[in-house]
C-alpha cells in the first residue's frame, strides 16, 4: 500500500513539473556511504561503510528543481548479541533508496551552482541471514547540499553530501543454527546514514 501511494505521488509530481521544466539533467553518481548503528533489546546491529551507486533525474525550472533519485548500497551488517555471543554474526545487507525531492539552487554564475534540498521516499532493506532472508521497507527522508560545476552547456560535475534516515525502521531477524532452527534476535530503532559523492551531469535542454 505504501509503495503504491508513493509511486502514484511520483508519477503525478513528475508529470506536473516536467511540463514547466526548462532543463532536464541525468546524473549517474558514485558515493561513499557511512554505516549506521541500530540498538535492539539484546544487542546491536552495525551497518558497515561501503560504496553506493545511484542515478538522479532533475527537472530544473529557474533555480528550483524537482528530482527523482535511486541509489543502492551493497554492504554488510554485523549483529552483536550482548548476552549470547554465540548468536553474533555477519550478514549481507542490500539497501535501496527511492526518493523524490526539491532542490533550491543558489547560482553564483553559470558554471558554479551551489544547492540545497530535501527529499522523501521509500527505503528497502534486504538482509541475507542464512538460512533465511528478511525484507523490510520504511518511509524515509533526506537532506542534501552540494555544488554543480558545469564544464560546458551539456556536461558538468556534481559534488554532494547527504543525510538519510528512515522515519520508522521495524527491524530484522537473525537466526543462529541451521535449517532455520535457533534463536531470533531482532533490531528495531531509528538510525541515520550520511554519504559523500560525485556525479556526472548530462544536461538536456527543452529548447
Amino acid at each position: 500500500m505504501l509503495r503504491n501511494l508513493i509511486s502514484t505521488a511520483i508519477v503525478i509530481a513528475f508529470t506536473a513539473f516536467k511540463i514547466e521544466a526548462q532543463t532536464i539533467e541525468i546524473i549517474p553518481q558514485i558515493n561513499y556511504t557511512f554505516g549506521g548503528k541500530i540498538y535492539a533489546q539484546f544487542g546491536e546491529l552495525n551497518i558497515q561503510d561501503s560504496e553506493s551507486y545511484g542515478l538522479s533525474l532533475n527537472m530544473v525550472n529557474d533555480n528550483v528543481s524537482f528530482q527523482l533519485e535511486y541509489f543502492y548500497q551493497p554492504t554488510t551488517a554485523e549483529y552483536r548479541d550482548y548476552f549470547r555471543p554465540e548468536f553474533s554474526q555477519n550478514a549481507d545487507l542490500r539497501i535501496s533508496w527511492y526518493h523524490i525531492g526539491v532542490r533550491q539552487q543558489f547560482a553564483k554564475n553559470e558554471n558554479l551552482v551551489p544547492f540545497g534540498g530535501l527529499s522523501l521516499g521509500l527505503t528497502t532493506f534486504n538482509l541475507d541471514s542464512s538460512p533465511t532472508s528478511f525484507d523490510e521497507a520504511a518511509l524515509s527522508f533526506g537532506l542534501q547540499a552540494g555544488t554543480n560545476v558545469y564544464l560546458s552547456e551539456k556536461i558538468g560535475l556534481r559534488f554532494h553530501g547527504r543525510l538519510l534516515a528512515p522515519v520508522q525502521f521495524n527491524g530484522f531477524g537473525f537466526y543462529a543454527g541451521t535449517g532455520g532452527a535457533g534463536a531470533a534476535a531482532s533490531a528495531g530503532s531509528y538510525f541515520v546514514q550520511a554519504d559523500f559523492g560525485a556525479g556526472l551531469i548530462i544536461r538536456l535542454s527543452k529548447d
